[in-house]
């Protein structure tokens, strides 16, 4: 698990002050109630905890999604209020929702003691510009500090320590710098402690307390940096990467920054104890849900069928042998979108070979696909992505999970570079990180890097945004 830099942690402490302190006034009066008997007290205290715990899940969420915790929106007073003005409203509507959702609309009082809550809320949560954040600066110049590691004398770990070494406003403590001086062209910037080669980084992390790693390496290719992310993988410490070589996540993102230098967050990916209990909490997240959609859609999948049948000649779903997870295939099912032709799929294979081979190092071509071939229904439904909605028997069967990279044919894997395979070390998703924030709109090295990264995040928390993200994309059309 990755561990939360302290900052962090005590903004965490100022927001969940402030819901406990609304939530207590806003209830004072119902608490205060003398009359009431022993057990109605007892029911609305359990109610207060019931509402205490709700809201602080919400608003951490929406907090959290709003990069209300990143320290570069913490530190930019008409930043952080704008970013707090629009999550304040984001959480408004999604408490409303989840209330309704709830059926705890009751009664009118109710209703009005939510929307006293919220009201109070705003005014309460102001004080984190105006008091915590100042507070905060006060606090951090012993108590916040988080000790540093940098690793690699990329020019990201130059601006860091440059920065630092000059004027060092945020609650960090550079320890030192490990690089290997026989494969490092530039000398490092002077003012930062030289604690020996890469190989010591483990023996460092113990013995200085490290509390967190930036790793940025000079004009390394993928290969090497996700190599060197897989030497950290034992390390329980927060990890951070800085390296242009990620520049698509950064724009797709607004990750945090150090002295305005980018920095991915990166959990581990490798089967450890904790990941597969992950896992475990994963498959069974996807056997609930996919059941509950294909449920609820199971109208919506008869009408697909049925006008797919009738518009066009072939079957409404079809089963194509795609590359899951580690290698392995396994039957792909999607409502049928194009004509059949299969000519025109050995030329497409071609195409998409040669598009593969000439756009690994990111050339911006989209994928292969031949329009005339597209259905009228299918225009629709592939731009809805209605086409993809069978895929939740891939989940049931446990080929697919509902969130993660999405899976290849077999003459596109064999065509992968070794690095570039490392997108299917987990189970293909329905959706993932590249349909959402990429879909058609980026080259075939982007799409690759965006689910790998993936597979360096996956967290409960991820992928339930993930989800809700999709929606958006699926009511608003924005499909291939």
């Amino acid at each position: 698990m990755l561990n939360i830099p302290r900052y962090k942690i005590a903004f965490l402490f100022f927001d969940m002050m402030i819901i406990s302190i609304g939530i207590i006034i806003a209830n004072y009066s119902v608490l205060n109630n003398s009359g009431l008997s022993a057990l109605d007290q007892l029911h609305n205290l359990i109610e207060l905890l019931f509402k205490l715990i709700l809201y602080s899940s919400l608003i951490l969420f929406v907090f959290r999604n709003s990069d209300l915790y990143k320290i570069n929106v913490i530190l930019n007073r008409k930043l952080h209020l704008q970013k707090l003005a629009a999550a304040l409203i984001k959480l408004l509507f999604v408490t409303l929702f989840v209330l309704f959702l709830l059926n705890i609309f009751i009664d009118k009082n109710l209703i009005d003691c939510v929307l006293n809550l919220a009201l109070l809320s705003i005014s309460l949560l102001l004080l984190r510009i105006y008091l915590f954040t100042n507070l905060y600066r006060l606090l951090s110049r012993k108590l916040l500090r988080n000790n540093i590691l940098l690793v690699g004398t990329g020019n990201f770990s130059k601006i860091i320590s440059a920065e630092y070494l000059i004027n060092n406003s945020l609650p960090i403590n550079i320890i030192g710098i490990l690089f290997d001086k026989n494969n490092e062209k530039n000398e490092f910037i002077s003012g930062i402690n030289y604690l020996g080669s890469i190989s010591k980084l483990n023996e460092i992390v113990r013995s200085k307390k490290i509390d967190e790693i930036i790793i940025s390496f000079e004009d390394n290719d993928y290969s090497t940096i996700l190599e060197k992310l897989d030497e950290l993988d034992d390390l329980d410490i927060c990890i951070r990467l800085a390296s242009e070589k990620f520049e698509i996540i950064n724009e797709k993102i607004s990750p945090e920054t150090y002295y305005e230098v980018p920095l991915l967050s990166i959990h581990s990916s490798k089967p450890s104890k904790k990941l597969k209990r992950f896992l475990l909490y994963k498959r069974i997240f996807d056997l609930f849900f996919a059941s509950i959609g294909i449920i609820i859609l199971s109208p919506l999948y008869l009408i697909t069928f049925l006008i797919i049948r009738l518009t066009s000649k072939g079957p409404a779903i079809y089963a194509q042998e795609r590359v899951g997870m580690c290698g392995k295939t396994f039957k792909f099912y999607k409502f049928r979108s194009m004509t059949i032709d299969e000519s025109d799929d050995v030329k497409r294979k071609n195409d998409m070979i040669k598009f593969i081979k000439t756009n690994q190092e990111g050339n911006d071509e989209f994928k292969v696909i031949n329009e005339n071939r597209i259905t009228k229904v299918g225009k629709f439904i592939r731009k809805t992505s209605i086409d993809e909605l069978p895929q939740l028997f891939n989940v049931i069967k446990g080929d697919m999970s509902l969130v993660g990279p999405r899976p290849c044919l077999p003459y596109e894997y064999e065509n992968y570079k070794s690095w570039q395979k490392r997108r299917l070390q987990v189970l293909p998703g329905c959706t993932g990180f590249w349909q959402i924030f990429g879909r058609n709109k980026v080259s075939f090295l982007d799409s690759t890097i965006m689910d790998i990264y993936y597979t360096y995040v996956m967290s409960p928390i991820n992928d339930i945004e993930y989800i809700i993200k999709t929606l958006p994309a699926m009511i608003f059309a924005k499909g291939k």
